[in-house]
């Protein structure tokens, strides 16, 4: 079932979000994020807007990683790192990035390790207690594209895929562990995204990464702009 929420602009729909994480800052948990503009948008909010929160009893880890260093502007790490970590408005203690190490087979072996010590597991694999996706133009979500959707049912937990266009390494929770999650949002904005969106709520095309994400509740944050098909 998919609980759509509508919100006039993508910064509203990143506060509301950021409420939400706010009220599970208070019991704590584990908390996987996405890469894109969109969460760029969604840590600004959190360093401007949320100060005074009180970030200690969440853990911050990421659904996918491109293969850069983090000091490359397409680490989804870096970004975060720069604007709530490196302010000290996050401690770093709280942060399991995946590490590039320029071997991505020692970056994955590092994030397995990760999880296996950080999240709780049920029935195999890690059981974040919220995990929050985007959405691509082509359907994938996390790193698990189109061309790939054996990533789904893989039995690992994570796993390296690659980008369909540039053969970019990068790695990917599975799956498997997206749908372990107690909870998951997608948080999908702008005009771009309204054609996908249809296909994966209206037309539930089982071709999509998106589509496979099965939990019996998922949470959509989308703008006006993106919802003009729904």
């Amino acid at each position: 079932m998919n609980k759509i929420n509508t919100y006039k602009t993508a910064s509203d729909a990143c506060i509301e979000v950021t409420h939400r994480l706010v009220k599970l800052a208070k019991t704590g948990g584990n908390v996987a994020l996405s890469g894109g503009e969109t969460p760029k948008l969604l840590f600004n909010i959190m360093a401007e807007q949320f100060r005074d929160t009180d970030w200690s009893k969440l853990n911050f880890f990421w659904g996918d990683e491109r293969m850069v260093p983090p000091e490359s502007a397409e680490s989804n790490y870096g970004f975060f790192f720069r604007t709530l970590v490196s302010t000290e408005l996050i401690d770093r203690q709280q942060v399991f990035q995946i590490s590039y190490f320029g071997n991505e087979e020692k970056s994955l072996k590092d994030y397995q390790a990760k999880l296996q010590e950080k999240v709780p597991f049920k029935n195999g694999f890690p059981q974040f207690d919220l995990i929050i996706l985007g959405l691509g133009e082509d359907g994938h979500t996390a790193s698990i594209f189109p061309d790939n959707l054996e990533s789904f049912t893989s039995l690992e937990m994570a796993e390296i895929t690659m980008h369909p266009n540039g053969q970019q390494r990068r790695i990917t929770l599975t799956g498997s562990t997206l749908n372990s999650a107690k909870a998951v949002y997608f948080l999908t904005t702008g005009e771009g995204k309204r054609d996908i969106i249809n296909e994966v709520i209206i037309q539930k095309n089982m071709a999509l990464p998106a589509t496979l994400v099965n939990k019996p509740q998922i949470t959509w944050f989308i703008d006006e702009a993106a919802a003009t098909k729904l």
